[in-house]
């Protein structure tokens, strides 16, 4: 078997304009670190290194991620607002004469908005008046050296225990 030798990436390759592109373009398919230092040839913890030395590669990776959440942004407010699905299907038939028709059928169908993008959304939005956690205040005093069995005899403590 043959070692290959590992090629180095360098940075530098990487600042110029088209690979800073492609890093923004990567990014906003979403993809994690992790992936983007793989298709770049390098491994994680060298891409950390660059982002956090090299303004323009971590001025690209966000970028890309904020191309992400837009993306996700937009696609929630259409879950939120409702929208319409269209749909065309072609078929191809025969006339009565015999020559080939092409048929085109488009529909329409309304989906309506999605009351879990909704609530997801006014939790996120405005946490204060939409989050379901309750908070509970406690004035009392609280004592954890209660003893249960204090006022229990000997032989009703053994017969708790299964000694008689």
């Amino acid at each position: 078997m043959v070692k290959r030798k590992a090629v180095k990436t360098s940075y530098k390759e990487w600042l110029s304009e088209e690979k800073l592109n492609q890093i923004k373009s990567w990014k906003g398919e979403g993809i994690s670190h992790e992936q983007l230092a793989e298709r770049i040839g390098i491994n994680r913890t060298t891409l950390y290194s660059w982002i956090s030395k090299y303004p323009e590669i971590a001025q690209a990776v966000k970028e890309g991620q904020e191309r992400t959440v837009q993306y996700i942004e937009n696609a929630l407010m259409r879950k939120i607002n409702g929208y319409t699905l269209h749909d065309t299907k072609r078929y191809k038939t025969t006339d009565k004469d015999g020559n080939v028709v092409e048929r085109i059928e488009v529909t329409e169908k309304e989906v309506g908005p999605d009351t879990t993008a909704i609530i997801f959304a006014l939790k996120t939005k405005d946490p204060e008046r939409w989050n379901e956690k309750i908070t509970m205040e406690h004035s009392g005093r609280v004592d954890s050296t209660v003893n249960h069995y204090a006022n229990l005899t000997e032989d009703e403590l053994k017969k708790l225990a299964g000694y008689e």
